[in-house]
């Protein structure tokens, strides 16, 4: 792994509870590809449900310039300061403390163990691709989500 957050079971698991947060709809149908992705998107659910006040988004100049380049450098991670600010000092501090100093500096690496641990589940059938009109589309598989999870999320 790339990443020093998590390992293989939590992404495997943060993968496949983002595909069931938006099932039984593709993906690509759902999210709004201006402004997110899936690898993105997997890590907003796993957050959002954590409760941690924060975004992850392309940057205002990525989206601006026509995506010119490779996504995984155009990200930002967007503070809920709104939330953020109605916590307890010491809940302020640490959450701060782990955007600001572990996050954003983690947050490429992260983003590319998803992209493979994702491109894994379609190599060993937990995901599927097909393709319609050109566009490929991709769906999670029935052994996908009969597989118990690895950890608790």
């Amino acid at each position: 792994m790339r990443n020093t957050i998590f390992n293989a079971d939590s992404l495997y698991d943060m993968i496949k509870n983002a595909y069931l947060e938006m099932f039984p709809v593709e993906p690509k149908k759902y999210l709004n590809a201006e402004f997110t992705n899936i690898y993105m998107n997997t890590l907003n659910i796993y957050y959002q449900r954590k409760g941690l006040p924060v975004t992850i988004t392309f940057t205002e100049e990525y989206i601006n310039n026509g995506k010119s380049g490779h996504f995984q450098d155009n990200l930002e991670v967007r503070k809920d300061d709104n939330r953020i600010s109605q916590l307890t000092k010491d809940e302020q501090d640490s959450i701060n403390e782990y955007i600001d100093e572990t996050l954003e500096y983690e947050l490429y690496s992260i983003i590319e163990d998803i992209k493979d641990m994702h491109t894994w589940l379609i190599l060993n059938d937990y995901l599927s691709n097909y393709e319609d009109n050109n566009v490929v589309y991709t769906y999670i598989t029935e052994k996908y989500i009969k597989t118990p999870p690895f950890f608790n999320n």
